[in-house]
């Protein structure tokens, strides 16, 4: 289900980008800087916020393996406690958590998406609710300092 979950986001990243349309529940940024850099300042930017860092996937890795050329690929997956909480409360949550960004490079840009969490509170769960909220605004945060603006 995680895998469908990401799928769809990354399906939903391309056909906004091919239209450059904004999208509202999709955070989007590019920058010009190297990979390595923007990886590590969005750790650091992630754990300003409170948040720890759980695992980078490294996608284009899986994709090599796999026959296909890929640029630099990875989604970095992060939480806190109140992420945990709502995991273990809401396992119907589970596709949509741990949080993620993604991050690719690609014509010499680095590009940085995340899907908002308050597609997380449609279920109508005021709590998750909540803390979605303040999950979204701390994302925001973060994609603020690589430029983003809503």
């Amino acid at each position: 289900m995680k895998a469908l979950a990401i799928l769809l986001l990354l399906l939903t990243t391309t056909f906004c980008q091919a239209r450059d349309v904004p999208h509202p529940n999709l955070f989007r940024v590019t920058v010009n800087q190297p990979f390595s850099d923007v990886m590590n300042e969005v750790q650091i930017a992630l754990e300003k916020e409170g948040y720890h860092v759980l695992r980078v996937q490294r996608v284009d890795y899986g994709l090599k393996v796999s026959g296909y050329k890929s640029n630099l690929y990875r989604i970095v997956f992060f939480g806190r406690s109140d992420v945990k909480a709502v995991m273990q409360e809401r396992p119907d949550l589970l596709p949509y958590l741990p949080l993620t960004i993604t991050l690719y490079r690609e014509a010499g840009m680095t590009h940085l998406v995340a899907m908002s969490p308050l597609v997380v509170a449609r279920g109508g769960n005021p709590n998750v609710a909540a803390k979605a909220a303040l999950w979204d605004a701390d994302i925001r945060k973060v994609f603020a300092e690589f430029g983003w603006k809503p």
